[in-house]
């Protein structure tokens, strides 16, 4: 059997006009075995009921509905706003004829509510709910049946038309409108793809799991019990006739001691029937009832249209089974007695098996085998399913970010909103997923884009968050997510400590956004030198004495110098409300020059503030958000900025905000930088402690000296951003598959980028 957790994070919506409780018709059991198996490998199934069936006509049984409601994920009834099961206006119906605006009216708000990986509707006839379903999410229609001709097949059979019939031409219509076509059995498949045209057709048998019901022969009265058990429809009605009127002629010429037993619905239609060899029972309480009661279960269908579920239910229930070759039509079994060529040839066999039961154990273990067989084939089905939605979606890209970088709050928030906003118009964003620090999350982002998204969050983030865990959000590991969705491309701008992605065979590229891996605490080289055995690697930064030492080594394809923020102020700043300071400081706690810098500031009449950003509690509560005093308060309002600590990357990304704001940042160059200044002076970048403390005492004393370095601050954020040209390397990164040529195409482009 495939993998249990091979649809681990899917959302499967299921549209249907019948309940899957009780399971007492085969349409039932079938939608309910199919639910079951997406639900056993780790699927959520979001039951759209859509009422439409007899019993739910007049009442409203509020005990399957909890029964429903408790099954699935999820549960939604949705009343019809129209007659149902209306006959046709002309001869036949139109493939739309019972459309409802109600469901598709629910299908399209519950759509922009949440993001479904698939739908799957139910009947042809209710093709039209596949419209209202956005094009992101995979189509499957499950038709259960073929309705185009079916008047002319029940008119052949002496059956007035029922239920729901049309054209071959109104049937294509609806089956191509979904992305892929269930068939019930392959016949069916073979006139769905070679008479209707369906691109794309699977056979989806009706498989349940084994039942052990019969254990053996029951009667010991000297009756063999032959049982049928079905609906109450014409269909069922008409072929059991003509199979007694054959067969209990041949009891009766032979003195076979054979009972057909009648149960289920359809025996309503034989409750007037009186013959020796005839025994109606009616409906049973439980259906392991009815086969514990007879010594053999039989099919005897001749003409009919779809799959006949009770042969998948009798075959698991372990009973021996002899059926007509239509009644067996689709399922995996070479057995004679499985496939009659007439119902005069099931009453002989019966008549055999009176006088001598020993065959009964061996047929029972060729039902067991023949459960086994279908068992695999709609196994198989449902994986192929599943490989055809990952084709459909893994060239999204899965986006890796910290659980802070949705709370506007944090200077990681200004990153992941220029990073998805980018991405989603390039090859589109599909999924997060969220590592990090508990924290209250914040969802406004996300839906601020419309985005028709999932996230699955790390399982110890979602242990901790507790209930802060929205519900929409998935548990689930990361390697888990990427082997059973199939990304190929993750854009990653936090640490993953796993071992990532890693071995998995899934994952081809990987961004790593090296300065923001660094800014919320990860070991970004680290990473790095992870990602690079098993993937290609692009290194992207603000830093270049940081990003620049991948130049060159295996596995890194890329190195992008990119802003943090693609254009625009920083949200961080403001949000970050207060009193500002004419002058912030940024250097190490107890510097000197820093203490000198400020001294003379407040000489010239200047208030000043210092900040550490190296200083834990700080940086945590720029990367964060405040939780109490806030580090970066009124710095939009801050007339200068000078950086005298270590460059890293929260430093530079610090810059880059300041200077976003229209504040000047002075940063007092180190080593060859300073020695390549002093020839060619830049306001922004003195040479010399002599020069900075010049450059700021200027500006504090002159207004033309300080609007001269605002003008200085604006034309290098500029260049430094100019037509986005990191930005612009990152998006034919995205959008461009690389191979041969094209990737050495898209080197040269980013080097050009860089080094211009």
């Amino acid at each position: 059997m495939t993998s249990a957790t091979t649809w681990r994070g899917f959302e499967v919506l299921v549209v249907s006009p019948t309940p899957t409780h009780p399971q007492d018709h085969g349409n039932r059991k079938r939608i309910f075995e199919i639910c079951r198996a997406l639900q056993r490998r780790g699927a959520k199934v979001h039951f759209v009921h859509y009422p439409a069936e007899h019993d739910w006509r007049y009442d409203r049984p509020s005990r399957l509905e909890a029964a429903m409601a408790e099954q699935w994920d999820s549960y939604q009834l949705v009343a019809p706003t129209r007659p149902l099961h209306s006959p046709a206006l002309k001869w036949t119906h139109e493939i739309d004829e019972w459309a409802d605006p109600s469901i598709t009216g629910y299908l399209g708000w519950a759509c922009l509510k949440r993001r479904y990986d698939v739908a799957i509707v139910n009947y042809t006839w209710a093709s039209f709910a596949l419209e209202a379903i956005p094009a992101a999410t995979y189509k499957v229609l499950d038709t259960h049946d073929v309705f185009g001709e079916r008047r002319q097949l029940l008119e052949s059979m002496g059956i007035e038309p029922e239920f729901f019939y049309t054209t071959r031409d109104e049937e294509a219509r609806g089956v191509k409108r979904a992305d892929l076509v269930w068939a019930i059995k392959d016949p069916e498949r073979e006139y769905f793809v070679r008479d209707l045209g369906v691109a794309d057709c699977l056979t989806m048998l009706h498989a349940e799991p084994p039942r052990d019901w019969w254990s053996g022969p029951p009667s010991n009265d000297g009756w063999l019990r032959a049982g049928v058990i079905g609906a109450r429809n014409n269909i069922n009605r008409r072929n059991l006739e003509q199979f007694l009127d054959i067969a209990l002629p041949i009891f009766t010429k032979y003195m076979a001691p054979v009972k057909i037993v009648v149960a289920g619905g359809c025996s309503e239609d034989f409750e007037r029937w009186r013959h020796p060899n005839l025994e109606v029972v009616g409906r049973v309480p439980e259906v392991d009832d009815f086969y514990r009661l007879v010594d053999v279960v039989i099919a005897p269908m001749v003409t009919s249209t779809g799959l006949k579920i009770k042969v998948a239910e009798a075959l698991a229930s372990g009973a021996p089974v002899i059926a007509h070759a239509h009644a067996m039509e689709g399922y995996p079994t070479s057995e004679p007695l499985h496939q009659m060529p007439s119902f005069e040839a099931m009453g002989r066999e019966l008549v055999k098996l009176s006088f001598d039961r020993a065959p009964l154990a061996k047929l029972a273990a060729k039902s067991r085998a023949a459960c086994a067989n279908i068992q695999a084939a709609a196994d198989a089905a449902i994986e192929a399913t599943r490989t055809r939605v990952v084709a459909k979606i893994s060239e999204k890209i899965c986006v890796i970010a910290p659980l802070q970088a949705l709370d506007p709050k944090s200077m990681l928030y200004d990153h992941f909103h220029s990073a998805v906003d980018y991405i989603r118009f390039t090859s589109g964003v599909e999924v997060f997923f969220v590592v990090g620090e508990a924290a209250k999350p914040n969802q406004d982002l996300l839906r601020s884009y419309d985005l028709q998204h999932h996230v699955f969050v790390d399982p110890e983030l979602w242990f901790d968050l507790g209930a802060l865990a929205p519900e929409t959000w998935t548990p689930i590991r990361l390697s888990e997510l990427l082997r059973s969705r199939g990304y190929k491309r993750a854009y990653v701008m936090a640490d993953c400590r796993e071992e990532i992605l890693l071995g998995t065979g899934a994952l081809a590229q990987a961004f790593v956004r090296h300065d923001l891996v660094e800014i919320g605490g990860g070991d970004a080289d680290a990473l790095v030198e992870r990602l690079r055995k098993t993937t290609e690697v692009v290194v992207i930064g603000a830093v270049p004495d940081r990003i620049q030492r991948w130049e060159g080594e295996s596995g890194v394809s890329e190195i992008v110098r990119a802003a943090v923020r693609r254009s625009g102020p920083f949200s961080r700043l403001a949000t970050a409300q207060g009193e500002a300071a004419d002058v912030l400081v940024l250097a190490p706690a107890g510097a000197v020059m820093a203490t000198e810098l400020a001294n003379m500031c407040r000489r010239l009449g200047a208030s000043v503030r210092t900040l550490d950003p190296a200083d834990p509690a700080t940086a945590r509560a720029i990367i964060r958000g405040p939780e109490g005093a806030d580090p970066l308060a009124g710095l939009s309002q801050t007339k200068l900025v000078v950086d005298l600590s270590p460059q890293t990357s929260l430093s530079i990304a610090l810059a880059e905000a300041v200077m976003r704001q229209g504040v000047p940042c002075i940063v007092l160059p180190r080593g060859a930088e300073a020695l390549a200044l002093w020839r060619f002076p830049n306001a922004l970048r003195p040479a010399s402690v002599g020069r900075l403390l010049r450059t700021v005492a200027d500006a504090l004393t002159n207004d033309a000296k300080l609007a001269s370095l605002r003008k200085a601050a604006e034309t290098e954020i500029h260049a430094r951003t100019a037509n986005d040209a990191g930005w612009t390397v990152l998006w034919r990164l995205f959008t461009t598959k690389r191979t041969g040529a094209g990737a050495q195409d898209a080197q040269t482009d980013a080097a050009v980028a860089l080094f211009g």
